[in-house]
């Protein structure tokens, strides 16, 4: 109950000191799509984020958390993890043909999504912003020290993939 104030409260920061690039959209940790997105953060106007982690990752039994986002600053972007999906006893298998940057891929298992009883409070560092000329004209920034692309200002591009 308290951490609900508490993000509400904070979300007034939001508006009062608003990002100097556009946060809202789909964000790539690749400046290209291979044959499935590597990691990708969605930024909704109403203050939801949700992160999926890279599809190419085969070996890897998260698939996802979401929750809130505001600005602590202008260089410190905060989550609020509230949910995560992950698959629950699958088997890791070895990768034959090539598909995965990974050289397992996890067979079966059943895909669960827990809400948190206690959110996590993340905060990610933003920093090193431009509009990348010479790759399609489109912003890029770090988040901490990964540097992300935005394919698209809609977030909703990525659920219609």
């Amino acid at each position: 109950m308290i951490i609900h104030g508490f993000v509400s409260l904070l979300f007034i920061s939001q508006i009062f000191n608003p990002p100097e690039f556009p946060i809202l959209g789909l964000w790539h940790s690749s400046d290209v799509l291979g044959s499935g997105y590597s990691d990708v953060y969605l930024f909704y106007d109403n203050g939801d984020y949700y992160f999926y982690y890279s599809q190419m990752d085969c070996d890897n039994p998260n698939i996802m958390h979401s929750g809130k986002y505001f600005f602590e600053s202008d260089t410190i972007l905060r989550l609020v993890k509230e949910k995560k999906s992950y698959i629950h006893d699958g088997i890791l298998k070895p990768v034959i043909d090539g598909s995965c940057a990974s050289d397992f891929y996890i067979e079966g298992g059943e895909i669960l999504e827990e809400y948190l009883e206690n959110p996590i409070l993340q905060n990610i560092r933003i920093y090193n912003h431009y509009k990348d000329e010479e790759l399609y004209d489109v912003h890029t920034v770090k988040f901490d020290e990964v540097r992300f692309w935005r394919i698209s200002s809609s977030p909703d591009v990525y659920l219609n993939y």
